[in-house]
């Protein structure tokens, strides 16, 4: 009985903390009230932004891989070594530029209105996952282990120790 008692607790908490991301990107965009050529716009950039960072990211592993096999040489060359390290960051940056770009250009398709709904919805968002409090038990210093205010988004919310 204890068994079966544990597994449905088990299997309880694996389906709540596995939902899928994009159920709360459905769930804001309801909310919003969108109408149907907002979505579709919103539809378009997020493929089209994601088609551009499926080639960032691929370019941004080689680079890894190419900074890998350059510290595994038998001959170690720091200039080639501060090249590749600037390229990795330049990439980097470009990969958050258009991150937020593609954040803005969702935010200008949507009316005033909207726009003043979406702080609240996001606040939410992040109330659901926990404000990102607490502690990574015995994994060490983590996101929330400890320092500062704990790696809470919203202080007022944390605990105090």
């Amino acid at each position: 009985m204890k068994k079966l008692l544990f597994f449905i607790f088990a299997l309880s908490c694996f389906t709540v903390f596995a939902q899928p991301r994009f159920e709360n990107r459905k769930d804001i965009m309801r909310k919003l009230d969108l109408t149907k050529e907002q979505a579709a716009n919103i539809e378009a950039l997020r493929l089209k932004h994601q088609k551009g960072m499926i080639d960032m990211h691929a370019d941004l592993r080689k680079l890894q891989i190419d900074k890998k096999e350059l510290f595994k040489a038998s001959e170690f060359n720091r200039k080639a070594a501060l090249d590749l390290e600037e390229k990795i960051v330049s990439l980097r940056n470009k990969i958050h530029l258009a991150n937020f770009n593609h954040r803005m250009d969702v935010y200008a398709s949507l009316t005033p209105e909207q726009r003043d709904k979406v702080p609240a919805l996001l606040n939410e968002r992040i109330n659901k996952r926990g404000n990102g409090c607490g502690f990574r038990q015995g994994r060490g210093m983590g996101y929330g282990g400890g320092q500062g205010n704990m790696g809470c988004i919203n202080p007022d919310n944390c605990p105090r120790f």
